[in-house]
């Protein structure tokens, strides 16, 4: 389909649908696969809170029957541990991994507190009043970084994860710290489900800027994932009808999951373009005629960097980036049956619609990039 700027609610619509559908084939191809662990730390904590409302156990009660002092809490720091892991949060950069899963403790306290059971309520959130949400996500935002405050590895200046450190101003520990906003959006996802995990890919494919020094990041920040939701209230709620159709599984993940899984496939894709040399404003927006006319050409332009490449006149290194993105996405997926439908790991619909028409080709060069690379590198 040939979207133009009329078409915008209907581009977004597919590409939402195209991305979380992507997104749930990936966790149901392997059991074992990372993206069940987001799965396996919600569905626990939500059997928890359920159980807990109904006044059946509380955090401190013996999980097991084995005699050991084992109890819930340990168990759902466990389970967020390991989904943080499984996700990033636990890079060697990371003051996480300097922590074992007690760490928790104080988040998982603040988590189940009576003031943010509203948030656990994800079936009706596009008919909510966002300003209640708004005001309770910001608050449990404050409360999870306060209860994580207290290691001080976060006065680390070295750490990737930086949070504070002993130059810091009180209004930096008081407010609501930026530097922080990955592992504590990454924690609300896993956790309640209440917030998309603002991470790199869902930055770069939403349009957030990092390293903001302004005051109320954070705030406005939140205020425009929420702002985004009843923007697009009429094209989320169409395309997760037509994947509840169209797709088999045994529940379909809460809207702000959805929302994560879009902008993290986004995020992909848009750093693709941009390998590719697309500015921002063509991908980020309605001009979708740029990339639909120019992608060809683009891709071209990488081959013919292939082909003249030299020693002293290497790749260039965003070529290369966007070459991997077609071999990851493409290529590497069935290289050797002509007739698979490898574009489906594909979710923006004009690159798709691009990749289908010439997946062959596209495959042939990729093959042969990839087998001369290796041949040389036997060679070595």
């Amino acid at each position: 389909m040939n979207y133009n700027e009329k078409d915008e609610k209907t581009f977004y619509k597919d590409y939402f649908k195209s991305a979380v559908t992507l997104f749930i084939k990936k966790s149901q191809n392997k059991n074992e696969s990372r993206y069940k662990s987001w799965e396996y730390c919600y569905n626990f904590f939500h059997s928890v809170h359920e159980k807990i409302s109904d006044k059946k156990l509380s955090l401190k009660s013996p999980f097991g029957d084995d005699g050991q002092k084992w109890t819930y809490k340990d168990q759902l720091s466990l389970h967020l541990a390991f989904y943080m892991a499984s996700w990033g949060m636990y890079r060697g950069s990371s003051f996480l991994l300097q922590n074992d899963y007690t760490i928790y403790y104080g988040v998982i306290n603040v988590i189940f507190k009576d003031d943010y059971k509203e948030l656990w309520n994800n079936e009706n959130l596009l008919k909510e009043n966002m300003e209640e949400r708004i005001g309770l996500t910001l608050d449990i935002y404050k409360d999870i970084q306060n209860a994580l405050y207290r290691f001080k590895d976060f006065y680390d200046t070295k750490s990737y994860f930086c949070i504070v450190n002993e130059n810091s101003s009180e209004e930096d520990r008081e407010g609501l710290n930026p530097k922080f906003l990955t592992i504590i959006t990454k924690i609300m996802l896993g956790t309640i489900g209440c917030f998309p995990a603002l991470d790199r890919n869902f930055k770069y494919g939403f349009g957030i800027s990092d390293g903001s020094k302004k005051s109320d990041f954070v705030e406005q920040t939140i205020k425009r994932v929420f702002d985004l939701v009843l923007d697009k209230k009429e094209e989320i709620e169409s395309a997760v009808e037509e994947i509840k159709k169209e797709i088999e599984c045994d529940e379909l993940p809460p809207i702000m999951k959805a929302i994560d899984m879009y902008y993290f496939i986004k995020g992909q894709e848009d750093t693709f373009l941009y390998n590719l040399g697309f500015k921002k404003s063509e991908f980020n927006g309605v001009a979708k005629k740029e990339i639909r006319e120019n992608i060809k050409g683009k891709i071209d332009g990488i081959k013919e960097e292939i082909e003249n490449a030299l020693p002293e006149k290497p790749m260039h290194e965003k070529s290369k980036n966007a070459l991997k993105f077609l071999y990851n996405n493409i290529y590497k997926k069935d290289p050797k049956k002509d007739t698979s439908p490898c574009f489906d790991y594909i979710a923006n619909p004009i690159i798709r619609q691009y990749c289908e028409e010439n997946l062959q080709s596209i495959k042939d060069f990729i093959g042969n990039y990839y087998r001369s690379d290796k041949e040389e590198d036997d060679e070595e």
